[in-house]
């Protein structure tokens, strides 16, 4: 056994180092706000707690447009020309503009909609929360993941956001101070976005060069596939948080994200393997690779709901030193751990690399209007609710994981999965 994993170890050093760091440097950003969390539930209160909540989750709508699928592409396009400096200037320059562009465009939107919110103070936050869509501009996490280098932006992310984190717990103390959390934020991410952008053009060496309209117009019609499947992804999850806070109200919305939270923990770090798994399967399109890991995503994911349910049971009163049940809710999300991750790497590692972006696509798209369906039906009936909701939410990714087995099925890929 234990020269059986040695082997499959040797065999695969980059792949494992690579989602080494990758792991911890997801993980740690994930778990960051689940330090916070109780701390600022305390001091801010519930009602601007779920404000931060509200504006982060109207903000994360222009995320989709600033990303636009690159996360995908330019990975893939880093992956296959690693080695050719002036093909990979190329991809980093036209990155880098088309983001730049779409990230002015999401501002410019943004100032023109403050008007239409009557609440001062979450004005003020969504410009603030107006960080997130300049890190996702600057920092190029996409780079490393092509190069399957992780290990520099590991160190420098987690050292910004421990100072960072560190500063939340002595800066922030009353309700007063809900405006200090974005900016202390931010201040971290734009650190941890230049040092990055400093290992792309002076180590790598990679020169940045406006390029021609027809190439980035190439680079565009190339993701619009994953960005219209992001679009149809990132709706059903922030829509959730955006429909509690619009219909249902903030406090409610603030024990939604303590249970989303904790979830989304355990999704991203299931996930980070697909993504660490990405560039080598667009080499190799080895199946079997992909099946082994299919399998130790599905039993891996069972085994943390469970015990995440019971720790949950145990800890949560203590931990929140509240009188909110999360466990509940976290019994509807929770279900997602295993669902989610099994349909993303379905989705990006049998359906991507064989080329069906189309069926990619639209299997994104028929999960979006199921979840639409459901969410519209509960509202004609007068019942939104933290449950309903989540229960929407659960039913559709389970449509999407059906959907794209039988589109696998079709096209003779079956034997990737099962």
């Amino acid at each position: 056994m234990k020269n059986k994993f040695l082997k499959l170890y040797s065999g695969n050093k980059d792949i494992v180092k690579n989602f080494s760091y990758l792991a911890i440097l997801q993980v740690f950003n994930l778990a960051v706000p689940l330090i916070t969390l109780p701390y600022l539930l305390t001091v801010l209160g519930k009602e601007n707690y779920g404000l931060i909540v509200f504006s982060q989750t109207l903000v994360s709508y222009f995320l989709i447009l600033i990303n636009f699928g690159f996360d995908i592409i330019a990975t893939k396009e880093v992956s296959l020309h690693r080695d050719d400096k002036k093909k990979l200037s190329e991809v980093v320059s036209s990155v880098f503009i088309v983001k730049g562009i779409f990230f002015i465009i999401s501002f410019v939107i943004l100032l023109t909609l403050l008007p239409l919110f009557s609440d001062e103070r979450l004005k003020y936050l969504l410009i603030f929360m107006m960080y997130l869509c300049f890190y996702e501009w600057i920092f190029p996490v996409w780079y490393f993941q092509g190069k399957e280098e992780m290990k520099y932006i590991t160190i420098v992310n987690m050292i910004s956001r421990v100072i960072f984190l560190i500063l939340i717990f002595f800066v922030v103390k009353n309700e007063q101070d809900f405006l200090k959390v974005p900016i202390i934020n931010g201040t971290g991410c734009f650190f941890a976005g230049l040092v990055s952008i400093w290992l792309v053009f002076k180590k790598d060496g990679i020169k940045f060069k406006f390029q021609k309209i027809s190439v980035l117009k190439k680079y565009v019609i190339e993701s619009f596939p994953i960005f219209f499947g992001n679009i149809a992804g990132k709706i059903k999850i922030l829509s959730n948080k955006a429909i509690l806070g619009s219909f249902v109200g903030m406090e409610i919305l603030a024990v939604y994200d303590v249970a989303d939270k904790i979830k989304d923990l355990f999704i991203y770090f299931l996930q980070i393997i697909v993504s660490v798994l990405f560039p080598n399967v667009v080499k190799s399109k080895n199946g079997n690779l992909v099946r082994k890991i299919i399998k130790i995503i599905f039993y891996s994911s069972i085994l943390i709901f469970l015990l995440t349910s019971l720790m949950i049971y145990f800890t949560t009163k203590y931990y929140f030193n509240s009188d909110f049940d999360v466990l509940y809710i976290f019994l509807f999300l929770g279900l997602l751990i295993i669902l989610q991750p099994l349909s993303y790497m379905i989705g990006v590692t049998v359906l991507l690399v064989n080329d069906l972006k189309k069926e990619y696509t639209l299997s994104l798209y028929l999960s979006v209007l199921f979840y639409i369906l459901l969410n519209l039906s509960f509202y004609l009936f007068g019942q939104i609710t933290v449950y309903s909701v989540s229960l929407t939410l659960l039913l559709s990714v389970l449509f999407e994981l059906i959907v794209r087995i039988l589109i696998s099925k079709k096209n003779k890929l079956i034997k990737w999965i099962f």
